[in-house]
């Protein structure tokens, strides 16, 4: 194994985490903005929503995409 191996090896892995984590990534991320503006508009500063609303909607998500990692 040369060099220009391992570059190509790390690359997909880098490649393949990226795609198996981008629907918790966006299922937490938009959560998290809807929250924020929410928690903005009426001025509700309970962290709790945030913590239980972003990690149960990962969660879900991951719940739902199981099939597509192959466990």
């Amino acid at each position: 194994m040369n060099e220009a191996d391992a570059i190509d090896m790390v690359t997909a892995a880098i490649w393949t985490i990226l795609i198996a984590s981008t629907p918790a990534l966006l299922a937490a991320m938009s959560i998290g903005i809807f929250i924020a503006l929410f928690q903005a508009l009426t001025q509700v500063q309970e962290m709790i929503l945030t913590f239980f609303s972003v990690n149960s909607s990962i969660c879900r998500r991951a719940d739902l995409c199981v099939h597509t990692i192959g466990l």
